[in-house]
């Protein structure tokens, strides 16, 4: 039997180890939706992976610092990385400000998806 909301000694869960894996394409998201529908607590980078916006919305209006959070893959690696463009575009418009990396990485995956960078960027 899971338990979804079980951890570690060291705090690691299901859902945050599942989501940490989200970044290597190694974890499929049904799996992950099925650990949260089986109630899973779960923060902005789950929901981030999730492209629940709703939740991300949420959890940077209870604490608008998460926009510019960049500690242990930030919400922003997570939304460039799991390729969010909606949600790359809310952390900007919520304070968000991208380092060259980062503009770098977008450049690369947009153009990998036929998407124009300014529509990204520009939020």
């Amino acid at each position: 039997m899971i338990r979804p909301t079980a951890s570690t000694l060291n705090g690691e869960t299901a859902v945050s180890t599942a989501t940490l894996h989200t970044l290597s394409q190694e974890c499929d998201l049904d799996m992950l939706q099925g650990l949260v529908d089986a109630g899973a607590e779960y923060a902005i980078r789950t929901a981030i992976a999730l492209n629940d916006r709703g939740r991300v919305d949420a959890l940077l209006d209870e604490d608008p610092k998460h926009a510019n959070d960049r500690t242990d893959h930030g919400p922003i690696d997570y939304a460039i990385h799991t390729w969010k463009p909606d949600i790359i575009k809310l952390l900007i418009q919520r304070g968000c400000e991208l380092t060259e990396k980062e503009i770098g990485h977008v450049e690369r995956i947009a153009a990998m998806k036929g998407v124009t960078v300014e529509s990204i960027l520009n939020a």
